[in-house]
Formats: structure tokens, sequence, C-alpha cells
């Protein structure tokens, strides 16, 4: 018997440990989810006529077995468990296996579970995910189709509608989840998020070219908009797949579409950072001087992410260096306060305005001066910018250096008000 209860804690403290968001049982009350866990494998044995408990005593039982668990804080101490203890918590033990099958793809302990311990597939875990849902998370297909094939409910997993189902598929870029509920008369151009998002939307910003060739082949509408008024175009190319921006515009997708921010599907693009991707949709006639959202151009987008290669590329192009957003900041200020030495240089060598100001008035040098960009600093003051230049609030960059704290610059820019 001293050995089944040192067996029985050991199950029990697995099962505990392994729990994402396991608590510390040296708590009073035990978690939620331990006692439904526990619940449930009462619940499964007494339908099995393995155990007798009644209704009404099996939630004071389970807080009782848990409260034994949390009073064994180290191994010396042997928490005495009787069988019935230990039945449940073998119990307890198969689903957290059970879990764990279908996040790994164990397909064998999965099947062996189901026909020999009668595993609830509906059953959720701790995160309150299904079975059913950890293998689509953890694209285990093989695990999901068997899953199916046992009739897992849908509903359990992703709502009561199928398109919920369809769009989280989508989502996840699952092939065989999609195929599986448009075979069973998912409505493929239906949404049910509230940005109004379609399953072809979700599979372009998936990256799954095949999952997008099955759904266009299936009648997904192409020029749909979301809640933005962004296609799925839109979300291919902001997640920089080229392979299914290729796809839809070749299928007839527009380029020339533009979101109710103002973005453009060159702005989606440049935010990738991929440069054969901006290359390609400017082929097929997207405007790279589009303004978007707060009035950025795709340059300035490339700026910001620090991408050399796009930011040489769309020079090349002839983009507009003196466009500005709406805080008056036009690709050179962008650079500068971000400290892009090179592409400072790159700018001014393409005709950037050297002493172009924002619409507070602050230039380059105040920029790169608050934020502690030195070598942008000694570099534009070396190139002949105006560092006693002040802003509307009549700051000069020596004295925004000294507010932000940036005190080596500060040294830098006093000693070269000295020599001048």
């Amino acid at each position: 018997m001293k050995k089944m209860t040192y067996v029985g804690i050991l199950l029990l403290n697995s099962i505990l440990s392994v729990r994402s968001d396991a608590q510390d049982f040296a708590y009073q009350s035990p978690d939620p989810y331990s006692m439904k866990l526990c619940a449930k494998a009462i619940s499964d044995l007494v339908k099995s006529g393995e155990i007798s408990i009644e209704n009404q005593n099996q939630y004071p039982y389970c807080h009782h077995l848990m409260k034994k668990v949390s009073a064994n804080e180290d191994e010396s101490i042997v928490v005495e468990l009787d069988d019935t203890d230990i039945l449940i918590s073998n119990r307890m033990n198969m689903y957290t296996q059970f879990f764990h099958a279908c996040e790994k793809g164990d397909l064998e302990t999965i099947k062996n579970q189901i026909k020999d311990s009668n595993i609830d597939i509906d059953f959720k875990d701790s995160s309150d995910r299904s079975p059913l849902k950890l293998s689509v998370i953890y694209k285990q297909d093989d695990v999901m189709k068997f899953l199916l094939r046992q009739h897992a409910d849908l509903n359990v997993s992703f709502g009561s509608e199928p398109e919920a189902a369809l769009m989280y598929g989508a989502q996840r870029g699952n092939l065989e989840l999609v195929k599986y509920l448009v075979y069973r008369g998912a409505k493929i151009n239906a949404y049910v998020d509230k940005d109004q998002k379609t399953a072809l939307m979700h599979a372009a910003g998936s990256g799954n070219v095949k999952l997008v060739k099955f759904l266009v082949k299936k009648g997904a509408e192409i020029h749909s908009l979301d809640k933005f008024s962004e296609t799925a175009l839109f979300h291919a190319a902001a997640r920089g797949h080229l392979d299914i921006v290729i796809v839809l515009i070749e299928k007839g997708a527009r380029v020339d579409v533009i979101g109710a921010n103002g973005r453009s599907i060159a702005h989606a693009a440049a935010l990738s950072g991929n440069v054969e991707l901006v290359r390609y949709l400017i082929d097929q006639g997207a405007d790279p001087d589009l303004e978007g959202d707060e009035g950025s151009t795709p340059l300035m987008r490339a700026i910001q992410i620090g991408n050399l290669e796009l930011t040489k590329y769309l020079i090349e192009k002839h983009v507009d260096l003196y466009a500005r957003d709406e805080n008056g900041f036009t690709a050179f200020l962008w650079a500068s306060s971000h400290g892009w030495l090179e592409l400072v240089k790159i700018l001014l060598e393409k005709g950037a305005d050297l002493n172009d100001k924002d619409y507070e008035e602050d230039n380059a040098l105040m920029w790169a001066a608050r934020l502690g960009e030195e070598d942008v600093v000694r570099f534009l003051v070396a190139y002949g910018i105006d560092f006693q230049a002040t802003n509307k609030m009549g700051e000069t960059a020596l004295m925004l250096a000294i507010k932000h704290n940036e005190l080596e610059i500060a040294e830098f820019l006093r000693q070269e008000e000295q020599r001048n």
C-alpha cells in the first residue's frame, strides 16, 4: 500500500507540474482546473463502474484529494492515498498524457488511450484547448484527421458555426482542416470575426500557398474587403509572401486598392522588408509614392525598419524624397532620427535637403541629438548642417541633447559652438 501511495503522489505531482499555468499548491484552495480535471476523472470512473461517489460528494472529494497532494511539499513526506485516490490520479494523468500526445503527434498513444481508456476526446486542457484544437495549433495533421474521424466536436473546439473553424484553420495555414470543412459545407466567403476577414485573407497571411490556391479554386472571392478595406492581397503583402501575391495577382487581384487608413499595397509590402516583393508589385503597377497611414510613404516605412536594400531600390525608382508625413517628417528626417547613418548618406547624395525641418521646425541634427544618435550627429555637423538652428520652442540641438541627458553629444556640440 505504501508503494501504491507513493506512485499516486508522483502521478498527481506530474499532472500538476506539467500544466502551463500550474500554481503553487501550498495555497489553501486548489486551482480551478485541477478541480475540473479531478471531477472529470471521477465522472469517467463512476460511469465505467470502477468507483462509486455520489454527485454531491464529488466536489468535496476532489478538494480533499488536492489538499492531500498540496501537503506533500517534499518527497520525504508520504501522503496516504487509498485505492480510489490512485484510480482518480491515474485517470487525471491519462488526460494529461493525451493532451501531450496531441501536441507531439503521438498517434499511437492517442489511439491506445481512446481504445483502452475511453478518453473523452472533447475534454479541454488548462488553457481551454480541446485535443482537436491542439492538433491544429501544433500542426499535427495526422492527429487532426484521426480525431475528426473519431467525431471530435468542432463546436467544442471552434464555436457553433463551421465558418469559425474554417477561419481558425485558414489562419493557421491548415490545408487539411480547411478541406475537411469546405467539403462539409462551410461557406468560403463568410466571415465571423469583428475585422470581417475571410478565410482567403487569413490563408494569404498564413503563408500557405497551397491553401490559397485551394480556396481560390473553390470560389473564394479575391476582391472582398475586410473592415479596413483591405483585400487578401494586402494580407499576403504585409507578411512578405511573394508566392501568394503572385498567385492572387495572376487570378486578378488589383494592386491599386487603397485601405481605409490610406495604406497601399506597396506600403504593406514595404513594412515586410521583402525587396523582391516590392519590386514585383511596382512592376505590376503599384504606386511607390502613394501616401498611406499617417501620411507615410513606402520609402519612409523602409527606412523605419532599417532596410538598406529596400531603401536603395526605392530611391533608384526615383520616388519622392521630399514627401512629408502628418508630422512633417521626410525620409531624411526619419533616417536621421533612427540613426541609420548609411541611409542618411545615401539620401544626401540623392539630393535630400540637409537643413530640412519638420512641422515643429526640428531638423535632422535636433532629432539625432535628442535620441542619442552620436554617429549621425557627428556626420551631420561635419557635412555642414546648421547646428545653431532653433525649433519653434527656441531650442538648439545642444539644448535638446542636454534636456534628454545625452551628455556626450552635448559636449561635442558645445565644443563645435566654441570652435565656430
